[in-house]
């Protein structure tokens, strides 16, 4: 097999975004496949408020095995659904374009 040949570059340390509420643009909005195999939608916000320019994303598992995880997806999909006018949601890229307000809390890395 031949070389890949990529210099890796060092990339910038970005500070935690404080937990706060800010305008945000979807900028992509795509199907996906979570690390178990189930088929979710991706949703990628810049935001345009307090730290433009910044990346938060956002994954539905919205037919999780899981009901009450299930539940929660399709809760977190219809506030942004309503927020964005959006009566029947077919495809995620009906999402694209769209100013909305988003919470951001703190991180997490438990499971």
């Amino acid at each position: 097999m031949g070389s890949i040949g990529l210099k890796v570059e060092q990339q910038p340390e970005y500070e935690e975004i404080p937990a706060g509420t800010y305008d945000a643009n979807v900028t992509n909005s795509m199907w996906a496949v979570s690390h178990a195999g189930n088929d979710m939608v991706s949703v990628e916000f810049t935001l345009t408020s307090g730290h433009p320019g910044r990346k938060i994303f956002s994954h539905f598992l919205l037919n999780n095995s899981d009901p009450k995880l299930a539940e929660t997806a399709r809760s977190k999909a219809n506030r942004l659904c309503n927020a964005v006018g959006i009566i029947d949601w077919e495809e995620p890229e009906e999402l694209l374009g769209n100013l909305v307000g988003i919470k951001v809390g703190p991180q997490s890395s438990d499971p």
